[in-house]
Parts: structure tokens; C-alpha cells; sequence
């Protein structure tokens, strides 16, 4: 409920106070009053009226003044203030100068006093009205400040975690009340371990710099296809690395997912060491994969935690691996019982395995089973063999870093929807195939270039030279920006502001339509390649003559 507007009398005569309280104060107005220029200044800071009237000749500080020391203050600036007058066109001119909003002439008349104290006060009410406002949005802003910087210090920190935990987990730390998700708990799941075969020769034969190099490039080609997977990393250990599947986000089917990383894993290891027998590292790479319960959860000491997963599974898959020769998937029967389905696989026989009593019956995963024909699909990749490439087009290469490959997924996903043809690693990089190769290839094939567009990216190596190539290959790029994140400026020659296509409001479905809408008119745009015609392509004469495959 509104309180009664507020109305301060100053005058040094009581008659003239009474007769303006008898008039004003029946309708409903709070009366207050003052006898002297210095009780009015005490009573408008103590009292905070909504209008004052002034008489202007009083003893010691007349009205003049008490008007001018009250717009002094900037709290009353705006308070309203008429001015009791004889009606002399001086005093007026000089209540103007004072700061007075209106005049009343003794004697006074009795709705010209109601009318003009009505209009001011209406205006008080609404600058009053608005000042609250502003004072509202002000706050509300301050308070969407505020969030905004927490969710920018989180996502800050979220990267900075990223690059030391398991991208699960490192959302489940940031995005969890408390630290309860971390306690000990048992679950099922799925455990891959993967190393190098000859690793230990390897490192007793070279200097320490080439074994970093190594383990580097490993790395480096693995660590994006088990993001791709979503598989949850466990450890490194020199070599050797762990994932697991089911925890700490569950998934249907974890063992199915183990065996398919394990094969894509597979395949593009069989490009890196045929690269390393050239430089002559004997180098293999063996999996083994194994599934059952384990206790997970957080693991160390103060200033030291790791999430971790303990269990026979994890010995078990562990060993599998030790007796993995190179280019062997070692699964055990539980895992070959649940994925039967989907591989094609060969004996291995009765490992007598460390720690355990009894021999277990393993199985090797030579390739995954083609869906349409229920027949053997690929097998492990022959190195010396040449893919196989179609010669057909893709409307759309999707460039991202592997920390944002869900949102690269996403954005494949909706663009395929929309009937555009989408190239996207490691999805369409051939059987056999250098990924180096794979990536120029789907580049200079494609008719635009989208980038998954972060700070991760940003500082991405693989992306720059994605851009880089797509550039040389008059390729058009548009970024996709999922963070406040502006480009580097190695990167500022090849997008500028103007290009960008912002996702950085919630929901994100609805910056996705508006890439495809936009991805769709631009390829209409830009025309169809002439290569491209019927599923056939129409450069086969030039590529035998060397000659450039992207645009005739």
C-alpha cells in the first residue's frame, strides 16, 4: 500500500501553518512543519517529504536560501518546492533562481493550492517510480554480472580441470552440489587398457626426447577417438592407458563401446607405427579389454585426489593387454558373451595370467561385423594397403577440438538431418588411411568449412592447420562460437567478427537451427561442385594427371 504523500510547511507564523494544515490535511495528505529556514533543512533530511512549502520571508535564513542549500544536495534535486509569494514579479524571478518549481500568492486560494500541489506531487510520484526502476534493473544487473562471471570463472575452470581429469568427471566435480558423487561405489563396467608393444627396448635404445616424441604422437592419436567415444579415462601410466566405460555417466551398453574404441584405436595406430618401423622404432600397439564390478570413487591425500577405478576387471583387462601381441584386441569371455553380435573373433587360448589361479579363454577381435550384411566387416587394417576413396563430395568439414567433440557431434548431427552431407573425424577417415591425409582430403572435398569455435580450439594446433588448409583451398569458413572466446591472432587473417554464428545462450537447439538455415543458404550460395554427379566424380582424368581434385 502506497503511504500518504508527505508535505512540509515552513513558515514562521503559526496562523498561516494552521490555515495550510486545515486545507491540505483533510485530503489525506501527512503534515509536517517547521518554524525557520534551519528546522525546514533538519526536517527534509530527517523526515524525507514529498513537497515543500516554503513562506519565503522568515527571520535569519529566508526561503531563498532554504531553496537554494536543498538543490545543493543532489538527494533533493528534484524534490518539489513552491514558494509562498506576495505576488511581486521580483520575488518570483528570484524564487526561480533559488531552484522554486512553483508559486502560490497570499492570500492563497484554495484550489489553486490543491491543483498545483496535486501536479507535483504526481511528477514526484513518477520520478519516484522510475528511480525505483532503474534502481532494479541496476541490481538485476549486478546479480546477472555476477552469475555470468561465475559461469565464465567455472567454465575457466572446468578447461583448467579438463586438462588434468577425465572430462566426465570433471563436469561431475564442477556440476555436483557436494563431493558425495566422489564416494566410494560399486558398479559395472567396462575396463580398456591399451600400451605399446616393445615399449621397454624401445626407451632403453633411444634417448629420452625421441620416447617423448613417441609417447606424444600415441597420445595424440588416441586422445581424440576415446573423447569421440566418451569413454572415461583412468590413468597413464608411461605407455599404458586406461579408460572405462559406465562411470561416472552410465551407459547402456559399455562393453560394446569398449570394443568399437578399441577397434577405431586400432585402426589409426596401424597408421602411426608404419610411420615409426620408417624412423625404425619396432613399436606395436595391444589391447585388452575386460568387464565386471569394481569400486569407484576418489582416491589420495590432501592437495592430491585422483577418481579412481579398483577391482579384478581392471587386473584382468590389464593383463589381457600384457598378452596382447601387436594389432590384438584380447577380450574376455564375458566381453566376447556380450558383443558376439558384433565382432568377428579368434581363439587365443588359455592365458595362464599373473594373479590369477585358473586359465582364462581369450579371444581375439579380428573386425566388427557389418550390420547390413552380418558378415565380417573390415578387418585390422592392412598397412601397406591404399583406401579406397569414393570421389564423392561433402557439403560441410566439421574442424573442432577434442575437448568439444560433443558439440561437434551435435552440430554433424543436426546439419545430417537437414540433408547436408557432413565429413567429420574420426567418423570418415578411411580404413588404412593417414590421418593427415584423411583430414586433406575431406577438406578439399567439402564446399564449407564449420568450426566448433572455443578457447580450445583457439589454442589447437590441429585446428589452425585445418583452417590453414581450408584457406589455401578457397574453402569458405564459418566459426560456430560456443564460449567467449575471441580468435588468436594467427587466426585473425582466416575470421573476423562478422562471420561469426554465436551458441552462447541457452537453449543451444536453437543456435544449431540457425546453423543449419544458415549452413543451407550459404551452400545454395556457393552452387554445387562440378565433381559431384550422381554419387560419381567427374576428376578421375585430372587426379591420374595430378591434377587438383576440389573444383573444376
Amino acid at each position: 500500500m502506497t503511504p500518504d504523500p508527505r508535505i512540509l510547511v515552513v513558515d514562521d507564523t503559526p496562523a498561516n501553518v494552521r490555515l495550510l494544515e486545515a486545507v491540505l490535511g483533510p485530503r489525506g495528505y501527512e503534515m509536517l512543519t517547521a518554524g525557520s529556514g534551519p528546522e525546514a533543512l533538519e526536517a527534509v533530511t530527517r523526515d524525507r517529504p514529498d513537497l515543500v512549502l516554503l513562506d519565503i520571508l522568515m527571520p535569519g535564513m529566508d526561503g531563498y536560501e532554504v531553496c537554494r542549500r536543498l538543490r545543493a544536495d543532489p538527494v533533493n534535486s528534484v524534490l518539489p518546492v513552491i514558494m509562498i509569494t506576495a505576488s511581486g514579479n521580483e520575488e518570483k524571478l528570484r524564487a526561480l533562481e533559488a531552484g522554486a518549481d512553483d508559486f502560490i500568492a497570499k492570500p492563497f486560494d484554495q484550489a489553486e493550492l490543491l491543483a498545483r500541489v496535486g501536479s507535483l506531487l504526481r511528477v514526484k510520484a513518477y520520478h519516484d517510480l522510475i528511480e525505483g526502476q532503474a534502481a532494479e534493473l541496476a541490481e538485476w544487473k549486478r546479480t546477472l554480472e555476477a552469475r555470468v562471471d561465475e559461469q565464465v570463472a567455472q567454465l575457466e575452470r572446468l578447461g583448467r580441470l579438463r586438462r588434468y581429469l577425465s572430462p566426465q568427471i570433471a563436469e561431475l566435480v564442477l556440476s555436483a552440489p557436494d563431493e558425495t558423487v566422489l564416494k566410494s561405489h560399486r558398479r559395472e563396467v567396462a575396463v580398456l587398457f591399451c600400451d605399446l608393444r616393445g615399449f621397454t627396448a624401445f626407451s632403453e635404445e633411444v634417448e629420452p626426447e625421441e620416447v617423448m616424441t613417441a609417447l606424444s604422437e600415441f597420445h595424440e592419436a588416441v586422445g581424440p577417438i576415446i573423447n569421440s567415444f566418451a569413454a572415461t579415462v583412468g590413468f597413464f601410466a608411461g605407455d599404458g592407458l586406461m579408460v572405462f566405460f559406465n562411470d561416472p555417466l552410465p551407459c547402456p551398453d559399455p562393453a560394446e563401446r569398449a570394443v568399437r574404441l578399441a577397434v577405431a584405436m586400432r585402426e589409426r595406430m596401424a597408421t602411426v607405427t608404419e610411420r615409426w618401423k620408417g624412423l625404425a622404432h619396432n613399436l606395436g600397439f595391444g589391447v585388452g579389454i575386460a568387464v565386471g564390478y569394481a569400486t569407484l570413487g576418489e582416491v589420495g591425500f590432501a592437495g592430491r585426489y585422483d577418481y579412481a577405478v579398483i577391482g579384478n576387471v581392471c587386473n584382468l583387462a590389464a593383463r589381457l593387454c600384457d598378452s596382447a601381441v601387436s594389432g590384438q584386441i584380447v577380450i574376455s569371455p564375458r566381453v566376447r558373451t556380450v558383443v558376439e553380435h558384433l565382432v568377428e573373433v579368434e581363439p587365443v587360448g588359455d592365458l595362464h595370467l599373473k594373479g590369477f589361479h585358473k586359465p582364462v579363454t581369450a579371444t581375439n577381435v579380428v573386425s566388427l561385423i557389418s550390420p547390413s550384411s552380418g558378415r565380417s566387416g573390415a578387418q585390422a587394417p592392412v598397412l601397406d594397403a591404399e583406401p579406397k576413396d569414393t570421389g564423392v563430395g561433402h557439403d560441410v568439414f566439421i574442424s573442432y577440438a577434442s575437448e568439444d567433440n560433443a558439440t561437434a557431434d551435435a552440430v554433424c548431427t543436426v546439419l545430417e538431418k537437414n540433408q547436408v552431407r557432413c565429413w567429420i573425424a574420426p567418423r570418415d577417415v578411411l580404413p588404412g588411411e593417414r590421418y593427415a591425409d584423411a583430414i586433406m582430403r575431406g577438406i578439399r572435398r567439402s564446399r564449407l568449412m564449420v568450426i566448433v569455435f572455443s578457447s580450445s580450439a583457439n589454442a589447437s594446433t590441429h585446428v589452425t592447420r585445418e583452417i590453414e588448409r581450408a584457406a589455401s583451398e578457397d574453402v569458405p569458413i564459418l566459426p560456430f562460437r560456443i564460449e567467449h572466446a575471441q580468435p588468436a591472432s594467427h587466426l585473425e587473417y582466416f575470421i573476423s567478427d562478422t562471420q561469426w554464428l554465436d551458441a552462447l545462450t541457452e537453449p543451444v537447439q536453437q543456435h544449431l537451427d540457425r546453423l543449419a538455415a544458415t549452413v543451407n543458404a550459404l551452400l545454395e550460395k556457393i552452387g554445387k561442385p562440378d565433381r559431384v554427379a550422381s554419387g560419381q566424380p567427374s576428376a578421375d582424368k585430372d587426379r591420374q594427371e595430378g591434377g587438383d581434385t576440389r573444383g573444376e
